[in-house]
């Protein structure tokens, strides 16, 4: 066990020249110190680490839009389904596949489906945020959108919303169908009703909703994944 110790001190201090090597006039020499430090390493460790615990998760190029391709904003389609209608966490990261597409069927319960909420058309949008300090980070989801008008109907869909966690899939302008909320952890709506001042004023509904502490981003739902929806 000393033996190791001493293996390991010793390797960690030729693992910090080694990369000095390669920061400095020495790149190839300090590439070949550093693999063969942490493969010797990997065997004299005292509490079994491999060397992959020395370094953090490769990062891949984030790219922007490419040129010659739109890239509209807004939405065109909301569709809710209850938290209760899911037959398990949905979605999950293992959901998601390595092209970071939702794949697989929507686990909804027999005879559920998703209900369409009709938007007032250039006022519907749905945004997330990365929050919290380092070590402590999660995603919060939110959005919103207007609604005209004020009929019985209306009132009595609304009204299914009262006290009610909902799962909501956003149509983007770019037709890429989003997940926003979790089942476990869905979207609370709050509503507002303006009649307006005068005739031209506008008469509708504003539907809010957030929540917080998620462990996605929205994911994208891959283009071949069936949403069921009431008719």
């Amino acid at each position: 066990m000393k033996q190791k110790l001493l293996i390991f001190a010793f390797s960690v201090m030729a693992l910090a020249l080694g990369f000095d090597f390669i920061s400095t006039a020495n790149p190839i020499e300090g590439l070949l110190a550093v693999g063969a430090v942490t493969s010797a390493m990997a065997q004299a460790s005292p509490v079994g680490l491999s060397p992959s615990w020395l370094f953090c998760v490769s990062l891949t190029t984030v790219k922007r839009s490419p040129c010659n391709k739109t890239n509209p904003g807004g939405n065109k389609k909301w569709l809710a389904a209850s938290c209760d209608d899911f037959t398990r966490a949905w979605p999950e990261e293992s959901d998601v596949d390595a092209n970071g597409y939702l794949t697989g069927t929507i686990p909804l319960k027999p005879g559920k489906a998703f209900a369409e909420i009709e938007f007032t058309a250039n006022t519907a949008k749905a945004d997330y945020a990365k929050e919290g300090d380092e070590g402590h980070q999660s995603y919060k989801h939110m959005a919103e959108s207007k609604v005209s008008g004020y009929a019985s109907d209306q009132w009595l869909a609304l009204r299914k919303y009262l006290n009610m966690r909902f799962v909501l899939i956003a149509k983007h302008g770019d037709n890429q169908m989003v997940v926003y909320a979790h089942s476990e952890d869905g979207f609370s709506m709050k509503e507002t009703h303006t009649t307006g001042l005068k005739g031209s004023d506008k008469r509708e509904f504003t539907l809010k909703m957030e929540v917080d502490g998620l462990n996605l981003a929205p994911p994208i739902l891959g283009p071949t994944v069936n949403v069921p929806v009431l008719v």
